[in-house]
Protein backbone atom coordinates (compact mmCIF):
# COMPACT_ATOMS: atom_id res chain seq x y z
CA UNK A 1 0.00 0.00 0.00
CA UNK A 2 2.73 2.57 0.77
CA UNK A 3 4.37 1.85 -2.24
CA UNK A 4 1.71 2.54 -4.63
CA UNK A 5 0.95 6.01 -2.58
CA UNK A 6 4.62 6.34 -3.35
CA UNK A 7 4.28 5.71 -7.11
CA UNK A 8 1.25 7.50 -7.30
CA UNK A 9 2.66 10.67 -5.58
CA UNK A 10 5.78 10.36 -7.98
CA UNK A 11 3.21 10.60 -10.79
CA UNK A 12 1.64 13.56 -9.74
CA UNK A 13 4.55 15.37 -9.03
CA UNK A 14 6.33 14.56 -12.17
CA UNK A 15 3.13 15.40 -13.54
CA UNK A 16 3.56 19.19 -12.61
CA UNK A 17 7.32 19.60 -13.78
CA UNK A 18 6.26 18.31 -16.92
CA UNK A 19 3.47 20.82 -17.24
CA UNK A 20 6.38 23.64 -17.26
CA UNK A 21 8.31 21.68 -19.60
CA UNK A 22 5.59 21.19 -21.73
CA UNK A 23 5.07 25.25 -22.34
CA UNK A 24 9.17 25.66 -22.81
CA UNK A 25 9.43 22.84 -24.99
CA UNK A 26 6.37 24.32 -27.40
CA UNK A 27 6.87 27.78 -27.11
CA UNK A 28 9.92 28.26 -25.01
CA UNK A 29 13.54 29.91 -25.92
CA UNK A 30 15.64 30.99 -28.73
CA UNK A 31 17.82 27.90 -29.05
CA UNK A 32 14.44 25.77 -29.05
CA UNK A 33 13.08 24.45 -32.91
CA UNK A 34 10.12 26.56 -32.98
CA UNK A 35 8.08 24.58 -36.05
CA UNK A 36 6.61 21.61 -37.07
CA UNK A 37 8.86 19.18 -38.39
CA UNK A 38 7.16 18.18 -41.23
CA UNK A 39 6.09 20.95 -42.32
CA UNK A 40 7.08 24.04 -40.59
CA UNK A 41 4.19 25.56 -39.40
CA UNK A 42 3.85 26.70 -36.03
CA UNK A 43 4.07 23.27 -33.42
CA UNK A 44 1.41 22.43 -31.17
CA UNK A 45 2.49 19.15 -29.55
CA UNK A 46 4.77 16.73 -28.95
CA UNK A 47 4.63 13.08 -30.92
CA UNK A 48 6.00 10.36 -29.89
CA UNK A 49 6.54 6.71 -30.64
CA UNK A 50 6.12 5.17 -26.84
CA UNK A 51 5.39 7.22 -23.59
CA UNK A 52 7.96 9.12 -21.38
CA UNK A 53 10.13 9.18 -24.13
CA UNK A 54 13.79 11.29 -24.24
CA UNK A 55 13.35 14.96 -25.26
CA UNK A 56 15.42 14.51 -28.13
CA UNK A 57 12.81 11.76 -29.64
CA UNK A 58 9.71 13.71 -29.04
CA UNK A 59 8.47 15.10 -32.16
CA UNK A 60 7.00 19.08 -32.82
CA UNK A 61 4.06 18.80 -34.86
CA UNK A 62 1.28 21.11 -35.86
CA UNK A 63 -2.05 19.84 -35.31
CA UNK A 64 -2.56 18.89 -39.02
CA UNK A 65 0.49 16.82 -39.29
CA UNK A 66 -0.18 15.21 -35.98
CA UNK A 67 -4.15 14.35 -36.64
CA UNK A 68 -2.06 12.45 -39.91
CA UNK A 69 0.03 10.75 -38.09
CA UNK A 70 -2.91 9.38 -35.39
CA UNK A 71 -4.77 8.80 -38.71
CA UNK A 72 -1.47 6.12 -39.57
CA UNK A 73 -1.22 4.93 -36.70
CA UNK A 74 -4.66 3.69 -35.33
CA UNK A 75 -5.06 2.54 -39.21
CA UNK A 76 -2.12 -0.13 -38.59
CA UNK A 77 -3.07 -0.93 -35.00
CA UNK A 78 -4.17 -4.45 -34.60
CA UNK A 79 -4.92 -4.35 -30.69
CA UNK A 80 -7.81 -2.85 -28.65
CA UNK A 81 -7.21 0.23 -26.79
CA UNK A 82 -9.63 2.08 -24.15
CA UNK A 83 -9.75 5.67 -25.57
CA UNK A 84 -10.34 8.89 -22.95
CA UNK A 85 -11.05 12.02 -24.43
CA UNK A 86 -8.30 14.40 -24.46
CA UNK A 87 -8.46 17.15 -21.52
CA UNK A 88 -6.57 20.04 -21.45
CA UNK A 89 -5.42 20.24 -17.31
CA UNK A 90 -2.74 17.47 -17.92
CA UNK A 91 0.65 17.52 -20.08
CA UNK A 92 0.43 14.42 -22.04
CA UNK A 93 -1.95 11.71 -23.75
CA UNK A 94 -0.21 8.73 -24.10
CA UNK A 95 -1.27 4.94 -24.54
CA UNK A 96 -0.43 3.10 -21.65
CA UNK A 97 -0.50 -0.86 -22.08
CA UNK A 98 -1.94 -3.11 -19.12
CA UNK A 99 1.14 -3.83 -17.79
CA UNK A 100 1.78 -0.51 -17.46
CA UNK A 101 -1.59 -0.03 -15.28
CA UNK A 102 -0.92 -2.90 -12.76
CA UNK A 103 2.36 -1.47 -12.06
CA UNK A 104 1.29 2.28 -11.63
CA UNK A 105 -1.10 0.57 -8.69
CA UNK A 106 -0.19 -2.48 -7.33
CA UNK A 107 -2.30 -2.60 -4.83
CA UNK A 108 -5.48 -1.62 -6.33
CA UNK A 109 -5.81 -2.96 -9.93
CA UNK A 110 -9.25 -1.57 -10.38
CA UNK A 111 -8.06 0.34 -13.45
CA UNK A 112 -6.25 -2.88 -15.13
CA UNK A 113 -9.66 -4.37 -14.76
CA UNK A 114 -12.09 -1.99 -15.31
CA UNK A 115 -10.18 -1.33 -18.94
CA UNK A 116 -9.98 -5.39 -19.39
CA UNK A 117 -13.95 -5.60 -18.68
CA UNK A 118 -14.78 -2.52 -21.24
CA UNK A 119 -12.26 -4.51 -24.20
CA UNK A 120 -13.95 -7.61 -23.69
CA UNK A 121 -17.51 -5.00 -24.54
CA UNK A 122 -16.04 -3.31 -27.90
CA UNK A 123 -18.75 -4.54 -30.79
CA UNK A 124 -19.35 -2.58 -33.96
CA UNK A 125 -18.12 1.17 -34.70
CA UNK A 126 -20.89 3.28 -33.48
CA UNK A 127 -20.43 6.02 -35.69
CA UNK A 128 -20.19 4.17 -38.95
CA UNK A 129 -20.39 0.75 -38.03
CA UNK A 130 -17.42 -0.98 -39.08
CA UNK A 131 -15.15 -3.29 -37.03
CA UNK A 132 -13.98 -1.45 -33.86
CA UNK A 133 -10.59 -2.10 -31.64
CA UNK A 134 -11.61 0.80 -29.64
CA UNK A 135 -14.08 2.03 -26.82
CA UNK A 136 -14.16 5.60 -26.09
CA UNK A 137 -15.04 7.36 -22.59
CA UNK A 138 -15.66 10.90 -22.51
CA UNK A 139 -13.30 12.57 -19.67
CA UNK A 140 -15.49 15.19 -17.94
CA UNK A 141 -14.43 15.62 -14.13
CA UNK A 142 -10.92 14.36 -15.38
CA UNK A 143 -8.14 16.91 -14.94
CA UNK A 144 -4.32 17.55 -13.11
CA UNK A 145 -5.82 17.03 -10.18
CA UNK A 146 -8.11 13.98 -10.73
CA UNK A 147 -6.18 11.79 -12.80
CA UNK A 148 -4.12 10.36 -10.02
CA UNK A 149 -7.63 9.40 -9.05
CA UNK A 150 -8.26 7.48 -11.74
CA UNK A 151 -5.22 5.44 -11.92
CA UNK A 152 -5.60 4.62 -8.45
CA UNK A 153 -9.79 3.35 -8.65
CA UNK A 154 -10.16 2.87 -11.94
CA UNK A 155 -13.27 4.08 -14.03
CA UNK A 156 -16.23 2.27 -12.85
CA UNK A 157 -15.77 4.40 -9.75
CA UNK A 158 -14.56 7.95 -11.40
CA UNK A 159 -15.08 8.73 -14.85
CA UNK A 160 -18.41 6.21 -15.27
CA UNK A 161 -19.86 7.33 -12.13
CA UNK A 162 -19.38 11.55 -12.89
CA UNK A 163 -22.54 11.53 -14.89
CA UNK A 164 -20.20 10.77 -18.56
CA UNK A 165 -22.21 9.45 -21.52
CA UNK A 166 -21.99 5.29 -21.53
CA UNK A 167 -19.01 4.11 -23.28
CA UNK A 168 -18.93 3.82 -27.38
CA UNK A 169 -17.42 1.42 -29.66
CA UNK A 170 -15.37 3.03 -32.35
CA UNK A 171 -13.16 1.60 -35.19
CA UNK A 172 -9.16 3.38 -35.01
CA UNK A 173 -10.62 6.04 -38.12
CA UNK A 174 -13.46 7.14 -35.93
CA UNK A 175 -11.94 7.43 -32.38
CA UNK A 176 -9.32 9.46 -34.52
CA UNK A 177 -12.09 12.31 -35.55
CA UNK A 178 -13.22 12.09 -31.90
CA UNK A 179 -9.48 12.96 -30.51
CA UNK A 180 -9.51 15.78 -33.31
CA UNK A 181 -12.00 17.45 -31.77
CA UNK A 182 -11.03 16.92 -28.14
CA UNK A 183 -7.67 18.35 -28.81
CA UNK A 184 -8.72 21.68 -30.22
CA UNK A 185 -7.44 24.72 -28.32
CA UNK A 186 -4.78 23.06 -26.07
CA UNK A 187 -1.18 21.57 -26.24
CA UNK A 188 0.06 18.41 -25.27
CA UNK A 189 3.49 18.05 -24.58
CA UNK A 190 3.97 14.13 -25.43
CA UNK A 191 0.88 12.34 -27.61
CA UNK A 192 1.66 8.58 -28.74
CA UNK A 193 -0.70 5.71 -30.13
CA UNK A 194 -0.87 2.23 -29.51
CA UNK A 195 0.83 0.37 -31.15
CA UNK A 196 1.11 -3.71 -33.09
CA UNK A 197 -1.20 -5.78 -30.68
CA UNK A 198 -0.75 -4.10 -27.33
CA UNK A 199 -3.66 -3.65 -25.25
CA UNK A 200 -4.49 -1.03 -23.02
CA UNK A 201 -5.77 3.03 -22.65
CA UNK A 202 -5.15 6.21 -24.50
CA UNK A 203 -5.31 8.77 -20.88
CA UNK A 204 -4.63 12.41 -20.50
CA UNK A 205 -2.09 12.06 -17.54
CA UNK A 206 1.26 13.49 -16.34
CA UNK A 207 4.62 11.97 -15.34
Amino acid sequence: MLISAWVLGLVAVVGAVTALVARRFLGGGASRKRTCARCGAAPQHGYSRQAESRHQDVEPLCAACLLQQLERDYAEYRGRAVVLQPVSDVPCYVFRNREYLQWVSPDAQHLDQDVGSLLEQIGRCSDCGEAAQCMWIESRGLDGKTFEVVLKRGLAKTLLAWGNPPPVSLCGKCAVKRIAEGLRGFSYTEVCSPRGTDEGVVIPMGY
